[in-house]
């Protein structure tokens, strides 16, 4: 028997009948009250046991929001961000009934971004711009509330990178020197290239020049050819997986020097003479013409200046070319930056007479044929009075013409 004070009363437990009775001390008699059956007790403790609730349990079928999706994944696309995830678990007795997706560029401050229904899995979000990062966090919902948030992690979306902040240039002695500087940002889409084109007035642009390079940094190249007072344009490309960038700025180029070499030199000779004629330079460098210097050689001797005219005269007669064989006759304009291409012509004086030659020859042929002229005279006049013997008829008719005269 088990006993328990109650005031002062005991409350008394049989172990044999199951009864509990409760004995009143303070009168000194005993008195029993059967209260409960053995068959109560355990009914008792049922009942407490099943009314505490497991707290923190989320079993299927409670009235309870669904547990957080799993496997949330993010990648930065082109020109948008797209994540994807599983659904919670117990997800067939506790589904969700849409996500809410949350968006920030700070990765302490989620933000309520979008809600989807539970059906979908993947969410693209377009509405994005290059140049941020972005952090993405995802929360099953039902009919008793959200889930804790799942998250992706930094993504940055995929775009063309910024064209080059600085473009200029450097002239050099013949050669011309294109310094550029990178942006920043470089469109998040793999590795970056550069380019360097160039045109002209009448070519389109052309790669000169291309390599790997990173962001916010100078580079510099070299274009080793250009031609001395043509206007070139010259821009700098960026590219990356996605494409080029803008053009970006476009910086026009003149390299200065010597012109370019005379047009249509002819050399023409004639008797003692050799006459010299051409056009002006295509190309005068970038500074006006002052001139032309014009030289002469044979064939491997050395050159020779023999006249330097102004730039107003294109044509000049050598009266004293150098004989026997080919005169070779170089012409070149001239600037402040000194002389042009020499541009070369070949002549040799013309077979013939000179004046005196001439004249001899022609004193030669009149001495010859006065002679001549008088012997032929002569030779005409005896043959027409030996004519006149020989004829009757012409002798009969002087003798007829002498008698008239007589009478």
């Amino acid at each position: 028997m088990y006993s328990g004070c109650l005031y002062n009363s005991m409350l008394m437990y049989d172990r044999r009948t199951g009864g509990i009775s409760l004995e009143d001390r303070h009168h000194g008699n005993s008195r029993r009250i059967a209260m409960l059956s053995l068959l109560v007790v355990p009914m008792v403790l049922f009942s407490l046991l099943t009314c505490v609730p497991v707290m923190d349990a989320k079993e299927p079928g409670t009235s309870i929001p669904p547990n957080p999706p799993v496997s949330v994944t993010g990648y930065g696309k082109e020109y948008y961000c797209r994540i994807s995830w599983m659904p919670p678990v117990w997800s067939d007795e506790n589904p969700a009934a849409s996500y809410r997706i949350y968006r920030s560029n700070d990765p302490d401050d989620p933000l309520l971004y979008d809600e989807i229904p539970g059906s979908e899995l993947v969410y693209e979000d377009h509405n994005v711009s290059g140049r941020q990062s972005y952090y993405y966090w995802v929360s099953a919902v039902n009919e008793w509330g959200g889930s804790d948030l799942s998250g992706t992690g930094e993504l940055f979306p995929k775009t063309l990178p910024d064209p080059v902040t600085k473009i200029s240039f450097i002239p050099g002695q013949g050669e011309i020197v294109i310094t550029w500087t990178t942006s920043l940002y470089t469109g998040n889409a793999g590795k970056l290239k550069s380019e360097v084109q160039r045109a002209s007035k009448i070519d389109r642009f052309q790669t000169l020049f291309s390599t790997e390079v990173g962001a916010n940094t100078t580079y510099n190249c070299t274009d080793p050819a250009p031609e001395i007072g043509v206007t070139y344009f010259y821009r700098v490309l960026i590219s990356n997986d996605l494409g080029y960038s803008e053009n970006g700025s476009v910086i026009e180029v003149v390299l200065d020097g010597p012109p370019s070499s005379v047009i249509n030199l002819q050399a023409t000779p004639s008797l003692k003479e050799i006459y010299l004629r051409w056009d002006p330079p295509a190309n005068d460098g970038g500074s006006k013409v002052q001139g032309y210097v014009i030289k002469r050689s044979k064939e491997r001797g050395s050159l020779q200046e023999i006249a330097r005219l102004d730039a107003y005269t294109t044509e000049w007669v050598d009266r004293d070319p150098l004989s026997p064989g080919s005169n070779y006759y170089y012409v070149a304009a001239y600037n402040e930056y000194g002389e042009g291409e020499e541009r070369r012509a070949v002549s040799d004086i013309e077979s013939g007479y000179d004046d005196e030659q001439i004249s001899f020859l022609i004193l030669f042929l009149v001495l010859m044929l006065i002679p001549g002229g008088i012997v032929g005279v002569i030779a005409y006049n005896i043959d027409q009075r030996r004519g006149k013997e020989d004829d009757p008829d012409l002798m009969n008719v002087e003798e007829y013409l002498s008698r008239e005269e007589s009478e």
